[in-house]
């Protein structure tokens, strides 16, 4: 069972980091394999911010 807390953090855009250090994970890898998910919009979010970043907003 996953934790609500965690799930929701994760939801909200807190570094997976952090929610691993939470959970007591012994790596980030570990929570990123179980909780990948929750978290679909990653990969396009992170193109939208290198793309504002290099060629501008």
């Amino acid at each position: 069972m996953q934790p609500p807390v965690e799930l929701a953090l994760l939801q909200e855009n807190v570094h997976p980091k952090v929610v691993s250090g939470r959970l007591g994970h012994s790596s980030i890898a570990f929570t990123m394999t179980v909780y990948q998910h929750v978290m679909p919009g990653m990969q396009a979010e992170a193109a939208a911010t290198f793309g504002a970043a290099v060629f501008g907003p």
